[in-house]
């Protein structure tokens, strides 16, 4: 009975982010570790507050550890991991694999993470290293490789191996050529993304793959059928520039954010790790960001917290009314979905279907177009 009523007053969150460290010993041009250098917070989250964000959550959330630093530099990586996996939460983690030797990738798979991202950007060894500088994209294939040997020898499923790389327009020519890298490596998933956070004009020019609608309509094609040349499953995240929708991709809604100072936060870029306000820069207007933050994680469960009156008020408004959320590039993403060779339209369904998409394309265009007509 206890675990059943436990069960009901748990708190419905699919995704919590935990940023354990906001120290990072890489330096990637497009970061805001990187741009905003003496305006970091940096920290390392305690391990004692883990227990006050997972005692309330349902078994079904997802427990990502990672945020704007680095994971394994937190000298209690392995005991947070370890205890959140034996609270039973399915979790990971995303590296930039700078510090993983064979004792860490032991460790790794003798907990049974999950999930392990290696962070790329670029599409070649000089396009990655020159962007990440101080990271290694050969290391990171040895990496993969020591890993994938670990797991054969413990028959070990886990961690899936995942590769997150940050497709820069810079980087979009070398793209469609590194299908040779994927496929030596095998990974169990790709996510490509361009580039939503522009931290400086530089890298606002890096974000838009495409110019033209045209131009977008062949870039995601080619997007296509570069998939279909590899063995391991690849999925996009590519910002538009031509729709804006009414959901973040972040989903807010579901999601919660917990910074490395134990600030809760609704996402990511509302949990920058900053001293005082920065400049970003979205769709040509240069904009004011700095933390939201609804609770400390110290001073309060998460439950606590999470149904407190003005964090439920932002995830059902905050949307439409925070000046950096209305325009945020996280509402233009573009997932390059393959369309099924012939489409079915011998029931009213499935016209109304086609319909209703035709009617949300073109909502979504006007809304973009309102939204810059106000700034």
């Amino acid at each position: 009975m206890f675990n059943i009523l436990k069960k009901i007053t748990n708190i419905n969150i699919e995704t919590v982010q935990i940023e354990i460290s906001s120290h990072c010993n890489a330096s990637c041009s497009y970061c805001p570790q990187h741009i905003y250098k003496k305006n970091i917070k940096r920290n390392f989250l305690k391990k004692e507050a883990i227990e006050n964000i997972i005692k309330d959550l349902n078994r079904n959330t997802y427990i990502h550890l990672q945020g704007w630093g680095e994971p394994f530099l937190h000298p209690d990586f392995f005991e947070i991991a370890e205890k959140i996996k034996k609270s039973g939460f399915t979790t990971g983690t995303t590296t930039n694999a700078i510090l993983l030797d064979d004792e860490h990738l032991e460790k790794i798979v003798d907990l049974k993470i999950d999930y392990l991202a290696f962070s790329t950007a670029g599409s070649t060894i000089h396009e990655n290293d020159f962007t990440r500088q101080k990271t290694s994209l050969d290391h990171i294939r040895k990496i993969i490789f020591k890993l994938k040997d670990i797991k054969k020898r413990k028959n070990s499923s886990k961690p899936k191996i995942h590769i997150a790389n940050i497709l820069l327009k810079s980087h979009l020519k070398n793209f469609f050529n590194s299908d040779f890298f994927y496929n030596l490596i095998k990974p169990d998933q790709v996510v490509v993304s361009s580039l939503s956070l522009a931290c400086s004009e530089n890298m606002e020019e890096e974000i838009f793959l495409s110019d033209s609608e045209n131009s977008f309509e062949i870039t995601t094609a080619r997007f296509t059928c570069f998939r279909k040349k590899n063995e391991t499953p690849i999925h996009y995240h590519i910002v538009s520039p031509f729709f804006l929708t009414e959901q973040c991709t972040e989903n807010i809604e579901k999601t919660s954010f917990i910074g490395a100072d134990g600030n809760v936060h609704p996402c990511v870029f509302l949990g920058l790790p900053l001293k005082e306000k920065a400049e970003i820069f979205i769709r040509g207007v240069k904009r004011e960001i700095s933390p939201l933050c609804f609770g400390n994680i110290y001073n309060q469960p998460l439950k606590k917290i999470w149904e407190s009156k003005d964090y439920r008020r932002f995830r059902k408004k905050g949307q439409k009314e925070n000046p950096v959320c209305r325009i945020c590039y996280k509402k233009s993403i573009e997932y390059v979905i393959e369309e099924e060779n012939s489409i079915k339209i011998d029931n009213y369904d499935a016209r109304w279907q086609i319909i209703r998409d035709a009617n949300k394309a073109k909502k979504d265009k006007e809304r973009l177009k309102h939204e810059l007509g106000q700034l």
